[in-house]
């Protein structure tokens, strides 16, 4: 039950519960906006933090950086670095296929030597540089869809780097 104040010829009611409950809700949607504005400048919805990874496989041969958070029919990027690329004239990088379902590639940085596909992976074979030092390949991307994106990008038989994105509209 409200209590009725008169203020300057005004009745006022005076309704505490009703009172705590707005500011309840009210401060609730202020620590959202808060969490929302710092999850944005952290990174989660564009260039911060938390927007990129970089990730090596068990044995060290391999290291891949990707954004964690690319958006829809926007240019991306993986770009996969080899300390020591393997022995003989060249080396093979591959995408599995479930990736590639997800993900346009549209350029590959150098251009490599040739392209298969076999036990579903894109397998890209290239020229082992003659400089001594890491080999890096950049795979110029678009998101084909929005959502949880997963694959594995991997070089030679093994087994490879597990990918995670959430591809934003």
């Amino acid at each position: 039950m409200a209590v009725l104040h008169k203020t300057k010829g005004i009745d006022l009611a005076d309704e505490i519960r009703f009172n705590r409950r707005t500011w309840t809700f009210e401060r609730a949607g202020w620590v959202f906006l808060a969490l929302l504005v710092g999850a944005a400048l952290a990174g989660a919805t564009g260039p911060g933090l938390l927007s990129s990874v970089t990730r090596r496989d068990a044995n060290g041969s391999l290291e891949l950086a990707f954004e964690r958070f690319p958006h829809f029919r926007t240019d991306s990027s993986l770009t996969a670095t080899i300390p020591l690329p393997a022995e003989g004239d060249h080396f093979e990088l591959w995408i599995d296929q479930s990736l590639r379902d997800r993900v346009e590639v549209k350029r590959v940085d150098p251009v490599p030597l040739r392209v298969t596909v076999d036990h579903g992976r894109v397998i890209y074979a290239f020229q082992k540089s003659r400089e001594a030092g890491p080999r890096t390949v950049v795979f110029h991307t678009v998101p084909e869809a929005v959502g949880p994106v997963r694959g594995r990008v991997g070089l030679g038989p093994g087994g490879g780097i597990d990918l995670f994105q959430f591809v934003f509209p």
